[in-house]
């Protein structure tokens, strides 16, 4: 990926993109039972993407962006409640095949591919509620697949997406849909997998 942005200009299309995230995570029991109480997490990704036309119609576009993930949790019972709130900051390399289509001056395309996600840093803060008495507490989570660790770091996925070039500007949304488990130990079968919902803008310096 790294040579491939590295290749003369006059054959790729380099820009700056970003937006939000609205994340959330796929949690399954041992048993195969969705745990359904994460809510979605207002984010963030910005990153810089090169793109390399193959015909009049089609190309491939990658990039290198900093994402963030994670998810809510809001639970209340009686006598009992937790709030929760998990950052996970991602370094991700989208590899999307692309297809537009004319639309008066304009370009509508739809865009597939993988991607892949490295764990970048960790952290969940918690309020826990029990009889009235109220408890505060921020954790660094621990990256690696170790009975000490919280979060696999590696993820990876499919991302399916569709949106519209302006002359220089872009407007796209797309759906990450996590195929990694990122349970640490995966002992117990149980699963967590990343889902993120982004809406961004973009920039192409040398489009035509």
């Amino acid at each position: 990926m790294f040579s491939t942005l590295t290749l003369p200009a006059i054959s790729q299309v380099i820009g700056i993109k970003g937006g939000l995230n609205l994340a959330n995570i796929l949690a399954k029991s041992h048993d195969g039972t969705n745990i359904d109480e994460f809510k979605m997490k207002p984010s963030f990704h910005i990153g810089l993407t090169a793109e390399f036309p193959a015909t009049e119609t089609t190309s491939f576009e990658t990039g290198l962006f900093l994402s963030t993930k994670g998810f809510k949790l809001d639970v209340k019972e009686s006598s009992y409640s937790q709030k929760s709130n998990a950052n996970l900051l991602y370094l991700d390399v989208p590899l999307l095949a692309k297809v537009y289509f004319n639309a008066g001056g304009s370009r509508i395309y739809a865009a597939f591919g993988p991607y892949l996600g490295f764990g970048l840093s960790g952290k969940t803060k918690n309020e826990v509620t029990y009889n009235g008495q109220t408890e505060l507490e921020e954790i660094d989570l621990k990256w690696g697949s170790g009975e000490d660790d919280d979060i696999k770091p590696l993820d990876y996925g499919l991302i399916a997406g569709a949106g519209i070039n302006i002359k220089s500007m872009e407007f796209g949304l797309n759906y990450s849909y996590g195929l990694a488990n990122l349970e640490a130990t995966s002992e117990d079968d149980s699963e967590m997998k990343n889902r993120v919902i982004s809406i961004s803008v973009g920039y192409k310096f040398n489009s035509k």
